[in-house]
């Protein structure tokens, strides 16, 4: 993405240098982020409590790459080859994630 967004001379934004992709660029926050609040109840859980909640918290953060892939198809984006390929992979993946998540949180709850 950083690499397209270049090639049209576009600010790319500078990644997180710990987990080396970019978070909260622009206006607000980016859908599915984890609030403040969130963040400080995963620092506080431990054992299975951290697991079920790192799990929903991460489920959160996938829906929200889904939203904004959702957000670019309705703002009539995604028009270019390299977009939409790069919106369709983010969508199959993030998708397939949520399902290992929920499937993994399910068998946390037995």
């Amino acid at each position: 993405m950083r690499r397209w967004l270049t090639r049209r001379g576009e600010p790319a934004p500078t990644l997180h240098r710990v987990h080396g992709h970019a978070h909260g660029v622009g206006q607000g926050r980016m859908p599915g982020m984890l609030s403040d609040e969130q963040l400080r109840r995963l620092e506080g859980a431990r054992g299975a409590a951290f697991d079920r909640l790192f799990l929903r918290d991460m489920i959160q953060h996938h829906q929200g790459a889904l939203a904004m892939v959702q957000q670019l198809y309705g703002a009539n984006g995604g028009l270019e080859s390299e977009a939409d390929a790069f919106a369709r992979s983010v969508d199959a993946d993030q998708n397939i994630e949520i399902a290992r998540m929920r499937s993994m949180l399910d068998a946390r709850a037995r």
